[in-house]
């Protein structure tokens, strides 16, 4: 949630309903000043230049935090050190306000060296979750009825109370329309911004130049619910098509595994009936042409298992000359 230009819009509006929340009640808002500073291009939006009941003018630096920054506390010391040293007044008050727990990164800045403090420097906090958003609510302070959503025990009838209020007790049509959208816009984690509108109607809204923020942040959730949609549901027909194809790709694997095994089995037993026919035939030849070869030596025969060295006794046996040659080779090629 965008929280800066509304804060500083409220602060513009009403600052002297703030003063109770930062302590200062006695004194008188002069004037809300944004300044300039040299570093980054970064601006103070929020000084306020007061007087108290003595007559004395000083000014106090109001720090909106809206997100978590574990720099924000030096960030703090600078502007104050940039105050000190380019403006007059004194003295230079400060305070932090937290808008929810996860912004919170204290109020304390200290530095300590090999386990002894060196310095240290301490800010007043406010924790609008530690505010009474009912107590918010008492007397006119429209300012404070829009920050009630962020204090404790905000509900759905407390943003209604509000919204009340700011219509019985804004002094302007722009004001309460901007009062009206800064509500919407804190009040979004109790109330969708639709629901806001809806309630409020969109024409006390229209004249607010904040509008947009509340308007985009309800078109967002909109986009932000339908692409969540889309994405679920591209998610579940993506899983289903993953799941598809990995069954169908462990089908394929399981179909080529068993079509290489037919076929090796295939082969194995081609081979081995090859074999035996070819052994059969060179078993032929000797015992056609040679059949005093002694009978363990012939026997041998069955035992080859090469297909190129049957063929090749079976060649060899066809042109040996004698009985001799002949268990000659048969003893060369079994043994």
């Amino acid at each position: 949630m965008e929280t800066d230009i509304p804060l500083k819009t409220l602060t513009n509006l009403r600052p002297q309903d703030l003063l109770p929340m930062l302590g200062i009640e006695a004194a008188t808002v002069l004037a809300v000043e944004t300044l300039e500073l040299p570093m980054a291009a970064t601006s103070l939006d929020t000084v306020l230049r007061l007087r108290d009941a003595a007559g004395q003018e000083y000014l106090h630096l109001v720090e909106w935090q809206g997100y978590r920054d574990t720099r924000f506390l030096w960030r703090v010391l600078g502007y104050l050190g940039w105050l000190g040293v380019h403006r007059s007044e004194r003295p230079i008050g400060v305070t932090l306000v937290y808008l929810r727990p996860g912004d919170d990164t204290g109020g304390t800045l200290s530095q300590s060296v090999s386990g002894r403090e060196a310095w240290g420097v301490g800010f007043r906090v406010v924790r609008l979750w530690e505010q009474d958003a009912q107590a918010a609510l008492t007397g006119r302070n429209v300012s404070l009825a829009a920050l009630s959503p962020l204090m404790a025990g905000a509900d759905l009838a407390l943003v209604e109370q509000a919204a009340t209020l700011i219509f019985k007790h804004a002094v302007s049509r722009r004001e309460r329309a901007d009062l009206l959208t800064i509500l919407g816009i804190f009040s979004a984690p109790i109330m969708e911004s639709g629901r806001f509108v809806r309630m409020i109607g969109k024409e006390p809204l229209m004249a607010s130049d904040l509008v947009s923020y509340l308007i985009e942040d309800t078109v967002n959730e909109r986009v932000q619910k339908a692409v969540a949609e889309i994405q679920a549901e591209s998610a579940a027909r993506l899983a289903i098509a993953q799941e598809a194809l990995q069954r169908e790709a462990e089908e394929h694997t399981r179909m080529l595994e068993e079509h290489t095994r037919v076929v090796e089995e295939h082969t194995r037993v081609v081979e081995e009936r090859q074999r035996e026919l070819l052994a059969r035939a060179v078993e032929d030849i000797l015992v056609t042409r040679f059949p005093n070869t002694p009978v363990s030596l012939s026997a041998t025969i069955r035992g080859i298992r090469d297909l190129d060295r049957l063929q090749d006794l079976h060649a060899a046996l066809l042109r040996a000359s004698d009985q001799q040659v002949a268990e000659h080779l048969l003893r060369q090629t079994t043994g």
